[in-house]
């Protein structure tokens, strides 16, 4: 499982203005994700006064979030034709649109519109931008690199839920989801510093200017091949689609798709569930972010930890994962404040080890020229999953409570982490077959 870059003469930069490109992803993460991640603060009181129900919540979020990872199918085509800055900056319109458009939603069609298709479309292109021009400048230092951005990211994780309740108070919803979309506008400040990675490289055959893609055409002779394919024929090219008779590709996939559903369906959820137990905005605000907090200690100091281990990045992933599940349970069974409390910091510093090596999996199984096609893969998969199980648990929410649907979000990271774990069986009893 060796890490192949785009040509045999490159290397990655592995820091100068890499770190640059860390500080912008960070910056454009923090900016881009915050009405996702408010979604419930924001969001709740406007909800119930329109009487919109738990179902098409879930919904709401779910398509939002499948929208953007939908962008995930066109990333190998994409990155094969503009550069992850000119993919940031579009992305980052979309965004500001999508949040400043939704202050006026009325009903549920119009959020699925406005917040869930644009504001979603928009966030899958930034989310693509930034992860690919991560992973391509840091190869050596790229966990190191991903905690470091990702902890920027948890930065406003902190803050945003003080901000909301008090923007709030002063400004009412509408103002409130204005300044909000402003605060998205750092998504196009970011893009520009996406600078072409061979313009740092060390050593680079290939020269290129500024609007170069990453991911960079191949040689003439395989172009006029190209040229030859039909449209179907090169799309499928394209989307690396070979990658799916890979067995373990595909149950990391799956895998993935399924515990990161559970993750994001219980962030988003948690102002209601909190909500449910009778905590109010302050209260409710002071929790999350002290899950953000440690989430954000976690981040930054984690990679300096375990590079003294030998662990590869999925076992610290799912090292994350089942701590996640631990406080979520915790949670499920609770509604003391105190004990709550306790399971946030618990769900805090699992989530910091799930986010900072959730984008590390992919990029270190496969080539890098075949990363943009593997993570869009990714994406669909999640996409697909997102759109068929999202309102099922707006359903299980609605009639047997956030206690059920803790278990049911829990049940499908232990489902995910088992299939892992039946694979190394598997793999490591074949090994032992094999050397009888």
């Amino acid at each position: 499982m060796s890490q192949h870059d785009q040509n045999n003469n490159f290397i990655a930069p592995d820091g100068g203005w890499g770190w640059m490109i860390c500080i912008a992803v960070g910056i454009s993460n923090m900016a881009v994700h915050s009405p996702m991640k408010q979604f419930g603060l924001i969001y709740k009181a406007k909800l119930a006064q329109l009487q919109i129900t738990s179902t098409q919540i879930t919904t709401i979020i779910n398509t939002q979030y499948g929208v953007s990872s939908c962008i995930g199918l066109f990333n190998g085509p994409m990155f094969k034709r503009f550069s992850f800055r000119q993919v940031g900056f579009l992305g980052g319109v979309f965004v500001i649109i999508g949040v400043f458009s939704s202050a006026w939603c009325t009903t549920f069609v119009s959020y699925l519109l406005t917040y869930s298709t644009i504001y979603g479309f928009g966030m899958g292109l930034t989310m693509s931008s930034g992860s690919l021009a991560l992973n391509t400048y840091f190869r050596k230092r790229r966990s190191i690199a991903t905690g470091f951005s990702t902890s920027i990211t948890g930065f406003g994780s902190i803050v945003f839920p003080y901000l909301v309740v008090f923007l709030l108070n002063f400004y009412g919803y509408m103002g409130t989801v204005f300044i909000f979309s402003g605060i998205t506008m750092h998504a196009l400040v970011s893009a520009i510093l996406y600078q072409p990675v061979q313009r740092h490289s060390k050593t680079s055959i290939l020269i290129a200017d500024e609007n170069t893609p990453l991911v960079h055409r191949h040689s003439y002779s395989y172009n006029e091949i190209q040229k030859s394919q039909s449209f179907l024929k090169k799309f499928i090219s394209d989307l690396d689609l070979p990658l799916l008779k890979d067995f373990t590709f595909v149950n990391l996939l799956f895998g993935l798709t399924i515990i990161i559903f559970g993750e994001v369906n219980f962030s988003a959820l948690v102002p209601f569930i909190l909500s449910d137990v009778g905590f109010d905005d302050g209260t409710i605000s002071f929790a999350m972010s002290l899950m953000a907090i440690v989430d954000v200690l976690v981040r930054f100091t984690g990679p300096f930890v375990t590079q003294s281990f030998s662990f590869s990045d999925k076992f610290n992933f799912a090292i994350g994962v089942v701590i996640i599940t631990a406080g979520r349970m915790m949670v499920a069974f609770s509604s003391s404040y105190t004990v709550i409390l306790c399971s946030f910091a618990l769900v805090g510093f699992g989530k910091a080890f799930r986010t900072i090596y959730n984008p590390l999996i992919i990029a270190g199984y496969v080539p890098l020229k075949r990363y943009a096609a593997a993570s869009g893969l990714q994406l669909v998969c999640t996409a697909l999953f997102a759109f068929s199980f999202g309102p099922i648990i707006g359903g299980i929410k609605a009639k047997w409570g956030y206690s059920v649907t803790i278990h049911v979000i829990n049940g499908l990271s232990i489902i995910g982490l088992t299939s892992w774990g039946l694979e190394a069986v598997y793999w490591k009893y074949g090994d032992f077959r094999q050397n009888l």
